[in-house]
């Protein structure tokens, strides 16, 4: 009897694959997952309420947990995330100047985003202990530029191509000592971290949308972003840490209404010659902790405020990664 079974175990697809945009090589430390997942909206007729839905959009995310290799700065951290400028585009007006997302399978499948961008920085863990990445970084891909919804590759695009090794260089992977700087505050000169220091970037973005084509661009929101940096830290005494933040002035509380940028100092996170500078930044936050194995100073959070330049008077970066 002639084998029936429907099941065809050749149909049964694994591998993984590397990534390649703007220029970069990147790889991922966790499993990579693509969801075909277009917006619906509900349409309903009484009196019979929801009798179907109808597709609004079709816009893909990514997040990749990226493996921790201190490298791509220029890609991962884009100018217009870490300088922004409010009301700025982030996709580009022409086809031409579109750069895509692309997975290379080690099987030589291919998938091809067109046209993406990065809306979603990495948070970092900054020490030895702990993934360089501690969150992912975060993609955005929409119709091209000129396409209309029904065309072919407006957004996405499965092919074959011949797989090559990207050249994996392990020398990238970056695990060191870092220390701070809070500009010249008395205590704050050289912050040591007990666990690293977290380093969070939150850029804010709007959707920009046309009928019959979805989203066709995202802009600058006047949020722009904010940078913040956590950690329990040796150095600054807890005195110093009411005098510094201006919470408190001779031991009487800063009054409401008192600009938190009147205490930003830049924050620069060093290890050898790599670094982190967090522009204008305040300390909002810290801690006094009673505990009999915990250190009475406890966690800490810096938060950037845009800043402008003495000078010309232009705002300046909110972080610069080195």
């Amino acid at each position: 009897m002639a084998a029936t079974a429907p099941l065809s175990l050749a149909g049964l697809l694994r591998g993984s694959g590397y990534f390649t945009f703007g220029g970069a090589t990147f790889y991922a430390r966790e499993d990579y997952t693509f969801k075909v997942s277009p917006t619906f909206e509900i349409l309903k007729a009484y009196p019979y309420g929801r009798v179907d839905e109808w597709k609004k959009d079709f816009v893909i995310e990514h997040e990749l947990m990226l493996y921790g290799a201190w490298a791509n700065l220029a890609v991962l951290f884009p100018s217009y995330a870490m300088n922004p400028v409010a009301g700025a585009s982030i996709f580009p007006a022409a086809d031409a100047s579109i750069t895509p997302l692309i997975w290379n399978g080690k099987d030589g499948a291919r998938l091809t985003f067109h046209n993406t961008k990065i809306v979603g920085i990495p948070e970092c863990q900054l020490g030895v202990d702990a993934e360089l990445f501690a969150a992912a970084v975060k993609f955005r891909t929409i119709i091209r530029p000129g396409y209309l919804p029904t065309d072919a590759a407006a957004y996405f695009t499965r092919d074959a191509a011949t797989y090559a090794e990207p050249g994996f260089d392990k020398t990238t992977l970056y695990k060191a000592r870092w220390t701070g700087a809070w500009s010249s505050v008395t205590g704050f000169t050289s912050l040591v971290p007990q666990a690293g220091f977290r380093v969070k970037w939150d850029l804010a973005l709007e959707e920009q949308k046309f009928d019959g084509y979805g989203v066709v661009d995202m802009t600058i929101k006047d949020e722009g972003m904010i940078g913040t940096v956590s950690a329990i830290v040796a150095g600054p005494t807890l005195p110093q840490f009411d005098t510094a933040s201006g919470f408190l002035v001779s031991g009487v509380a800063s009054d409401l209404g008192t600009l938190l940028g009147a205490n930003a100092h830049d924050l620069t996170l060093t290890a050898g010659a790599h670094s982190v500078l967090m522009s204008n930044a305040s300390l909002i936050e810290y801690a006094h902790v009673s505990s009999v194995s915990k250190l009475r100073t406890g966690s800490c959070t810096w938060k950037t405020i845009r800043g402008f330049d003495g000078t010309t008077h232009a705002p300046t970066a909110v972080s610069t990664i080195a």
